[in-house]
């Protein structure tokens, strides 16, 4: 959508698997993969959080966002996830001057509403420093604004899909006993 109003996107992502390129240029945007000291396992496969891991992710991500930006002269940070990428892009956001854009997700969302005092207020501390936030749902968006953030920040912008693309008898499908739409990260 940006793309198409002239905007180019550089998007930056930690580099888990050995086998994945550096970076890559796509049509509508840019791959920046930068090193983190993975051993090959996504943040979510550990049993305990790596904190020395999510440290050196931290450092290095916030590393190539301060180069990316200067060196493409990003007009806006926005960071798809409040942990871990709403930390690293608020360091990023506050050493640039860069307006945030934070999406709010139901997963980062959970961690902060029932994981305990360190990452509601990790959570609070990354949405308060947001220029803007997308909440894809309702019950986040008033979580939210009872958690003491701005509701003048909070556009909510719920995820789903317009059945009427696909044709005639589409929009019956979420209407079927037991159908499920299921979509994910299959590395």
């Amino acid at each position: 959508m940006l793309s198409g109003m002239g905007w180019r996107s550089h998007i930056l992502a930690p580099r888990i698997f050995r086998d994945s390129p550096a970076s890559e240029q796509l049509a509508s945007h840019d791959v920046i993969r930068f090193p983190f000291p993975s051993a090959q396992k996504l943040l979510i496969e550990y049993d305990r959080t790596p904190l020395l891991r999510l440290g050196c992710l931290a450092a290095s991500g916030l590393w190539s966002a301060l180069r990316t930006i200067r060196a493409q002269d990003c007009r806006l940070i926005h960071a798809h996830w409040a942990f871990p990428a709403g930390i690293v892009a608020q360091a990023a956001a506050r050493l640039s001057g860069k307006p945030l854009l934070l999406t709010v997700h139901g997963s980062d969302w959970r961690m902060a509403a029932e994981g305990g005092k360190l990452f509601r207020k990790t959570f609070l501390g990354v949405a308060s420093g947001s220029d803007r936030i997308i909440s894809v749902n309702e019950e986040i968006s008033r979580w939210m604004a009872e958690a003491g953030i701005a509701e003048s920040k909070i556009l909510l912008q719920p995820v789903g899909a317009d059945l009427d693309i696909f044709g005639s008898g589409a929009s019956d499908l979420g209407k079927q006993p037991h159908s499920v739409i299921s979509t994910r990260n299959l590395n």
